[in-house]
């Protein structure tokens, strides 16, 4: 929960410039996003927050991710909605989360433990995902909407959809069994292999729970907040169109987080690991 322990976050100035820095980051990732449609866009803003989230532990930093979009919403003056401005603090929770199971892991030579339990969260928080989206996309609501507004608004049959969209997450998940399939024939240090599975394990947590969950209901509820009603967008559409982009999007960039999720995240635990060690042995003295 609290990485750092022994030091205090907010009676250290070390602590505290890392987390100013690593937010100080995410504004900068944020600039050079790319919009793909006016509730999705590519960015990399996850990646300071997964190393806050990893360096501080949930607790804090869910704390920093929140101040950190709030600073974002007070400079750039967007409509504020709770739905994503949870996002960010959310990737900081679970990626802090997934730094606590490694520190109680990472001493063990079993990594074959830890490679079936990755499988276990995946396998799950697929299917709960998937189950999920899947019941609140196909709202009738919604589709009555599109009738009364456009007439013929909702043309495409349902189970169409349902159809695409399943095929996209089994690809999706597919890819990532073989991934894992050829990590695991690949074994040759232990630990290595055990700080590899927390770091997809934590790169999968963030698609899943927040960008493909939270981030498709976001998009919907977003412009049903600004309507007062079951939004014309929504319906000319279809939900599938908030939800398939980001399915695409997120199968794109894993490889590229994965890739950089590693060197960072080892630079900032042998930054940790020091600096604890310099604060240890100027408290013996």
């Amino acid at each position: 929960m609290f990485p750092y322990y022994p030091l205090k976050v907010t009676r250290n100035l070390q602590l505290l410039v890392w987390a100013a820095v690593l937010m100080a980051l995410s504004f900068i990732f944020n600039i050079f996003s790319i919009n793909v449609t006016s509730v999705l866009k590519v960015s990399f803003t996850r990646i300071p927050f997964a190393l806050i989230g990893w360096m501080f532990g949930p607790v804090w930093g869910f704390t920093f991710g929140a101040i950190a979009d709030t600073m974002d919403w007070l400079t750039r003056g967007y409509t504020w909605f709770w739905l994503f401005a949870i996002q960010k603090p959310m990737f900081c929770f679970l990626a802090g989360l997934v730094k606590g199971v490694y520190q109680v892991r990472q001493s063990s030579t079993n990594w074959k433990i830890d490679f079936w339990i990755l499988q276990s969260i995946l396998i799950g928080f697929f299917v709960l995902t998937l189950v999920l989206l899947l019941m609140y996309l196909t709202d009738g609501n919604f589709q009555a909407a599109g009738n009364q507004s456009f007439g013929r608004g909702f043309d495409v049959n349902v189970h169409i959809l349902q159809g695409i969209t399943m095929a996209a997450f089994i690809s999706f998940f597919v890819g990532l069994e073989i991934f894992l399939g050829w990590k695991y024939t690949k074994v040759k240090k232990p630990k290595e292999m055990i700080l590899n599975l927390y770091i997809l394990m934590m790169a999968l947590l963030m698609t899943l729970v927040v960008s493909l969950l939270i981030g498709t209901v976001a998009s919907i509820e977003y412009l049903v907040f600004l309507s007062g009603k079951p939004s014309k967008n929504f319906v000319k559409y279809g939900s599938y169109f908030f939800l398939m982009p980001r399915v695409l999007v997120q199968a794109l960039l894993m490889p590229l987080y994965l890739a950089l999720f590693k060197p960072l995240i080892r630079i900032a635990e042998n930054n940790l690991r020091n600096y604890l060690r310099v604060y240890n042995l100027s408290w013996k003295r």
